[in-house]
């Protein structure tokens, strides 16, 4: 395509310009073998544009959907997968290709392996730059939430769990007791451990984002292991 710029190939693609984009990613499931079988032709038949390219690793795509055709989109990959599949946040420029198919494959990176999921990476900014970065990532959450990371697993991971819940619900005891199914009191109970475990409080803006910071990079860093 020689020194086309992002909407010239966008031109050449077919894709829709008005739309936003996001990189799709699957592990072939043999040397070369799409594991999306057929999934050009079922986007468009709902009226989705995409462009794919297939490697000896890898089916990736570029996909066109405009807001209304998300769900519809999500669902007929779904329904295709017979690998691990990751898709990217939406992004608008072409430019941001390389860095949407990393997040997609890093995506994919927290599947456990053998599953045939598809998981869309977190539209979180924070997210991003931890993907970016997954060497520092892993160096945060040790340095931060290394206390609890090493705890036995269902103590660990039932304070990550409510790190998370508590983070994700306004960092209302309350509310993430209702996602948790159990007593605010048994929420607030795990988030004092977390706080004498890590020596950072939830209180505290600047610990709070720490711990924001070092729970997504071991959430990120666990299907990786």
């Amino acid at each position: 395509m020689g020194d086309a710029g992002p909407w010239e190939v966008g031109k050449l693609l077919g894709l829709p310009l008005d739309s936003k984009l996001v990189v799709v990613a699957a592990e072939t499931c043999g040397l070369a073998e799409e594991s999306l079988i057929g999934v050009e032709r079922l986007l468009a038949e709902r009226g989705i544009v995409s462009a794919w390219r297939l490697t000896s690793t890898t089916q990736a795509g570029v996909v066109a959907m405009r807001d209304e055709q998300s769900t519809a989109g999500l669902e007929i990959l779904r329904a295709a997968a017979t690998a691990r599949t990751g898709v990217s946040p939406p992004y608008v420029s072409l430019t941001e290709t390389p860095r949407a198919l990393h997040l997609a494959r890093t995506a994919v990176a927290e599947i456990p392996a053998g599953k045939a999921e598809v998981r869309v990476f977190s539209t979180s900014p924070l997210a991003a730059l931890i993907a970016h970065d997954p060497d520092e990532g892993r160096r945060l959450a040790q340095q931060v939430l290394g206390a609890v990371v090493d705890l036995p697993p269902e103590d660990r991971d039932a304070l990550l769990d409510t790190l998370d819940a508590f983070l994700h619900h306004g960092g209302s005891a309350d509310r993430a007791a209702r996602v948790l199914h159990c007593h605010p009191n048994t929420v607030r109970y795990r988030l004092n451990r977390i706080r004498e475990l890590t020596g950072r409080s939830l209180n505290e803006p600047l610990a709070l984002a720490e711990l924001a910071t070092a729970a997504q990079a071991v959430r990120l860093n666990a299907g990786r292991s």
